[in-house]
């Protein structure tokens, strides 16, 4: 035990980053999971107002499952990250070895990695548009949209399981501020599962790409057709009307894998990159990589709030729910300032 202490004097003393350093990543990770966690409870609160419409298109049947992905990522930040980074080392350390910390760790895991799937998925659901029968397809992915993604979360538990059979999970650094994967018994099997990892993440963003990219131009391509007749049949209106909004929904999907592409850049690339640098400055740019992770989890609700008209008209109506609220209260405060004078 006492050549563990020094072990941890000589840590504390050498490797600690500085507290510069560690405020600002508190009030960074801070800010950003709580900023995330509010942002999708919004979006949580327009999916459930907009059910039937929502639930007609199987991109946004899909999101609602990308939905608890981001929950799971955010809650591991703000019960994890958060208090991890305010701690001091030794509670720090003391919190790392509880029940809670397992739990939520599992969790940020799960969304993690299932993030990639049910972004996978969306990516797949652009492709029945320009398959033969495209309106019995599509009918029958918003029909049974639900049951795909119960086997997108069944392949998610499955490779959770093998991940703990071969005792690897994420864990949080408590002197470089972010999450990374740890295997605590093999490390031939954590390079291997780092490998197969790496080529999961190309593969999948790739195919995305691809998907969105060949959607879009062939969309473009029909709308522009249709624009060029000139006078248009009620048909033809209805299928500009849907290209359109056909041509919003791959625009959100690549800002979508953009910001998977940026956060799997930062984590897989950026921060193991920084490891030979200076202490503070690696720490910096590992707190980064996280805060990156949080925008990534964040981000979503907009992108659907920005390019989807019903999400942006039921965001204006949760807002236009609370200013009134604030307008009567201050003409109540304005009327009794007014009676108060004509008393005097």
């Amino acid at each position: 035990m006492p050549g563990y202490q020094l072990y941890l004097h000589v840590m504390l003393v050498t490797d600690l980053p500085s507290t510069a350093v560690k405020d600002l990543a508190a009030i960074l990770f801070t800010l950003l999971a709580l900023n995330g966690l509010l942002l999708n409870c919004l979006w949580a609160l327009i999916l459930i107002m907009g059910h039937r419409h929502f639930s007609r298109r199987p991109f946004y049947i899909i999101s609602r499952h990308l939905l608890v992905c981001d929950l799971l990522c955010i809650s591991g930040q703000v019960v994890l990250a958060v208090p991890l980074t305010i701690m001091d080392y030794h509670h720090a350390w003391a919190y790392k070895r509880t029940n809670v910390f397992n739990v939520f760790s599992t969790f940020e895991t799960v969304g993690h990695m299932s993030t990639l799937t049910f972004v996978f998925l969306q990516s797949l659901s652009q492709i029945a548009p320009f398959l033969p029968n495209q309106k019995q397809l599509i009918y029958h992915l918003s029909s049974s949209g639900t049951v795909i993604c119960m086997f997108g979360w069944i392949f998610n538990i499955g490779l959770m399981v093998a991940m703990y059979m071969t005792k690897c999970r994420k864990d949080f650094d408590l002197f470089d501020f972010h999450f990374y994967f740890i295997c605590t018994e093999d490390r031939e099997t954590a390079e291997f599962i780092w490998m197969i990892l790496n080529i999961v993440v190309v593969v999948i963003i790739s195919s995305a790409y691809f998907i969105y990219i060949m959607g879009f131009k062939n969309t473009r391509i029909r709308i522009r057709a249709l624009e060029a007749k000139g006078s248009l049949n009620e048909d033809d209106k209805r299928e500009l009307i849907e290209l359109r909004k056909r041509r919003l929904i791959i625009l959100q999907g690549l800002l979508i894998v953009t910001m998977l592409t940026l956060r799997m850049t930062a984590y897989y690339v950026f921060a193991p990159m920084l490891k030979g640098l200076d202490r503070d400055v690696h720490t910096v740019g590992s707190v980064l990589s996280n805060c990156v992770e949080m925008i990534s989890s964040s981000v979503h609700p907009c992108i659907y709030i920005r390019f989807n008209e019903r999400a942006h008209k039921y965001f204006l109506k949760i807002i236009s729910s609370i200013k009134p609220q604030r307008e009567i209260d201050e003409t109540t405060e304005f009327t009794n300032v007014e009676i108060s004078r004509m008393d005097k």
